[in-house]
């Protein structure tokens, strides 16, 4: 910062719209308009890590508080969950036909916020709380095929 001298560039297809550190500041992830994901180490400029999983630019990109997973919004009309360290994608948001442009994490980690044209919509992140909610609203029990598609377990939920 003293000097303003360039460290190094990192190389990344696109037009980069997206640019987060991980909390301990080691990892930095960038995201484009040509619908990838990378994960760079801060100290050498190394690409460690590069994913993708978007049908369009993914226009913001956050770590969760603890750094263990990346929240991802695209103009494609979802928001993805991955975990961060294999780029594995843990979950699917949808923004009912319209673009997402902003993704970020309550502070604890146990929400995902994200917002675009549908306005501001919050997401639980915990599976207990998930069911609980779920629990509270529903006078049946889900199908295995709900389970999978709004929860992504496997059981059924037991009757209220």
């Amino acid at each position: 910062m003293a000097t303003g001298k360039e460290l190094f560039n990192l190389n990344h297809a696109g037009t980069v719209y997206g640019v987060a550190f991980r909390p301990d500041g080691k990892r930095l992830a960038t995201s484009s308009d040509a619908e990838i994901v990378k994960v760079w180490d801060v100290a050498s400029g190394r690409e460690l890590l590069s994913f993708t999983g978007h049908a369009s630019a993914i226009v913001s990109i956050a770590f969760s508080p603890d750094g263990t997973q990346l929240a991802t919004a695209s103009r494609d009309g979802t928001a993805k969950l991955w975990d961060a360290s294999s780029g594995q994608e843990l979950l699917t948001l949808y923004g009912r036909g319209v673009g997402i442009c902003c993704v970020a994490f309550s502070p604890n980690g146990t929400l995902l916020f994200t917002g675009g044209d549908h306005g501001v919509r919050i997401y639980t992140l915990q599976i207990e709380d998930l069911i609980a909610l779920a629990q509270s609203r529903l006078t049946r029990s889900l199908t295995t095929e709900e389970c999978r598609k709004y929860l992504h377990v496997e059981q059924f939920l037991s009757e209220p």
